[in-house]
């Protein structure tokens, strides 16, 4: 019996960065952008705090494969994609 897919959603969302090592205050000021990801997936878990995404599903045995889990303070926009 096949089983009904998770719903698919676009998140656009803000990364933490880092930097290690000696330099100089500008190195580390340009360091500190902390860049923008997009991140496209089945909704697994989605919480006050969080937001899982699935890459892959199979919806015959329920097996899943590879996920992202997104704070929510880091997201910046979501769209429903289907």
């Amino acid at each position: 019996m096949q089983q009904r897919l998770m719903r698919i959603e676009k998140i656009v969302w803000v990364d933490a960065t880092g930097r290690s090592g000696w330099g100089s205050k500008e190195e580390y000021q340009h360091s500190s952008v902390c860049p923008k990801c997009i991140s496209i997936g089945f909704v697994f878990e989605e919480t006050k705090a969080h937001i899982t995404l699935i890459q892959t599903q199979d919806p015959q045995s329920e097996s899943l494969d590879n996920s992202i889990t997104i704070p929510t303070s880091m997201i910046v926009k979501r769209r429903v994609m289907r």
